[in-house]
């Protein structure tokens, strides 16, 4: 999943909400954020905290 999510990321042109990597890899948007969570603590996927809703995701 680690691959696909970095996929992703790396292909879009600007950063991603959790909503937008779950719709695109196929996934509940839970586990997306268990995911991307796990990206981020490796240091391998950044993250700003947009508003209490919105989170955006973008690789390095």
């Amino acid at each position: 999943m680690d691959e696909r999510i970095l996929h992703v990321l790396s292909e879009s042109d600007r950063p991603l909400s959790t909503n937008q990597v779950a719709e695109h890899t196929g996934v509940d948007w839970h586990t997306a954020k268990k995911w991307l969570d796990r990206l981020v603590d490796q240091n391998r996927v950044q993250r700003s905290q947009v508003s209490d809703r919105l989170t955006l995701y973008w690789d390095e």
